[in-house]
């Protein structure tokens, strides 16, 4: 159990041995050097609240000398990733923040066997590759953010997968993106190997998948190996920035393209920030996303990322955040 009485500084890597447990108390810092990962061939379990979340980031409080005067925090690559290596682990994060890393969370399963994930209240920010990458996993992410990440924000490749009320959104400007924020698959390549990972689920409700590309969800199932690989997608008063998709996997969605229905985020530029502020994925008062969200799915949680309460006025918005006057 690491505490929150000092924080905790990373070298080369942390790892948790087989069948054992990291706990991480509320509001533990830990600040992790270049190229250091935490690698949990065991369990993890980051309990923290909205008043002392957990932050796992870089270890340079300092700023860059450009013309902006970016915090070091701001940028993607400062240190490695977290890596869930365990089949059959269990892993929970709530309240957690986990900004500027190379990956951001890697869950790692097998053909057989299925690690569960459940996150909750959780930004995953500035990743130079993936946000969640989901290999056979079983994951549960609520009330999150998933944001500005080189490669793909969401990576699901098989398992089942449940995603309610969350905020997927890339304005990566750290390189040149050419993945869309979300990509959900049912196979692997692996040089001249095809790795087959059925679907039994990916289930997206009240959430926004959006960024600065025409095409922010991509689906790509098995044509390869002929054989029936399941492949069970369902998105339900979602807002996709995509070409609309007819077909019954897609309930109640708001597509967006390119001219249209942009307006959804507070900033999403990090240029001027001590003009304007940091990214800031919350929603604008007239975001198309705004009293959109199943209203029955939102009593389940009735309070977004932030606390505030998501029937206020009566309306849920879509995705992480509650539109609020303050």
């Amino acid at each position: 159990t690491f505490g929150s009485s000092r924080p905790f500084l990373i070298y080369n890597y942390l790892t948790v041995k087989e069948g054992c447990t990291l706990t991480l108390e509320e509001g533990v810092r830990m600040h992790l050097h270049n190229n250091a990962n935490i690698i949990i061939n065991g369990n993890l379990i980051a309990e923290g609240t909205l008043e002392n979340p957990i932050k796992i980031q870089g270890d340079r409080l300092d700023k860059m000398n450009d013309v902006d005067n970016t915090p070091y925090a701001y940028l993607p690559g400062q240190w490695g990733g977290i890596y869930l290596q365990s089949a059959n682990g269990n892993h929970s994060l709530n309240h957690v923040n986990i900004t500027g890393g190379t990956n951001g969370i890697l869950l790692i399963g097998t053909s057989t066997q299925k690690p569960t994930l459940n996150i909750e209240n959780t930004r995953i920010h500035t990743i130079s590759h993936h946000g969640i990458y989901s290999l056979n996993g079983n994951t549960n992410i609520v009330n999150s953010e998933i944001s500005n990440c080189g490669l793909y924000c969401l990576n699901i490749i098989g398992g089942e997968n449940r995603i309610t009320h969350c905020t997927i959104a890339n304005y990566y400007e750290w390189g040149i993106r050419e993945t869309p924020a979300v990509q959900i698959s049912n196979y692997l390549i692996d040089g001249n190997w095809l790795y087959l990972y059925p679907l039994q689920s990916a289930v997206f409700e009240n959430s926004i998948l959006f960024g600065n590309r025409a095409e922010e969800l991509a689906l790509d199932y098995d044509t390869i190996s002929q054989q029936n690989n399941t492949f069970n997608i369902y998105f339900s008063d979602c807002l996709i920035k995509g070409t609309k998709i007819n077909t019954s996997h897609f309930s109640n969605i708001i597509w967006a393209n390119a001219t249209t229905n942009t307006n959804v985020f507070i900033n999403t530029s990090i240029e001027n920030i001590e003009q304007s502020g940091y990214y800031n994925f919350s929603l604008l008062s007239n975001a198309v996303a705004r009293n959109k969200a199943n209203k029955d799915v939102a009593t389940l949680y009735p309070t977004d990322r932030n606390g505030a309460n998501r029937f206020a006025d009566g309306k849920p918005d879509i995705g992480a955040y509650e539109w609020t006057s303050q």
